[in-house]
């Protein structure tokens, strides 16, 4: 887990020299660099996430599902696409606790409100391939992921219960 989180700042402070100066930011979807971190509670998932903005000097920006998400159409799209936009030009990492609640499966469409689901995640989909700038997703239930989510994925971290010894030397 530490060389992993240490490759994700790397690649993070690295990431202006690969996609100008080598040319690699000219594809469609290869301007953003997306991480999920997957596993129980209590095992460090956000601590990463505030410790990889830190490292690679960015803002850490928590997205509050509580003021994203709306019950009417359109509006949570809305509000993820404010957040997003603002994330680029500021540069700063986008952190979506509890991903799963917002990127989450998308289902059989038995009524009127899973197609507006469904539609609401191919939104997401579509909106975080173009998002240029750096998010962490993280989640306690990694299954609950839609799969196209996780393909794009730049890096994929699971996170398993540290004893003591370990938890010391992950953060000294």
């Amino acid at each position: 887990v530490l060389r992993q989180l240490r490759d994700i700042a790397a690649a993070i402070n690295t990431r202006g020299r690969v996609l100008d100066e080598w040319g690699f930011g000219g594809r469609p979807g290869s301007r953003g660099y997306h991480v999920l971190f997957a596993g129980p509670s209590g095992t460090g998932k956000t601590m990463s996430a505030s410790v990889i903005a830190a490292e690679t000097g960015r803002e850490l920006w928590v997205v509050d599902l509580a003021r994203v998400v709306d019950k009417y159409l359109g509006e949570t799209e809305k509000a993820l696409d404010r957040v997003l936009r603002a994330a680029e030009s500021s540069g700063a990492l986008l952190l979506f606790d509890e991903a799963d609640a917002l990127f989450g499966r998308r289902g059989e469409v038995r009524e009127a409100k899973d197609r507006w689901a469904n539609v609401e995640v191919a939104y997401l989909l579509q909106r975080i391939e173009e998002h240029d700038g750096v998010s962490v997703l993280t989640t306690n239930v990694s299954h609950h992921i839609d799969e196209a989510f996780a393909r794009r994925m730049s890096q994929r971290v699971e996170f398993t219960v540290p004893d003591a010894t370990l938890r010391r030397q992950l953060w000294l």
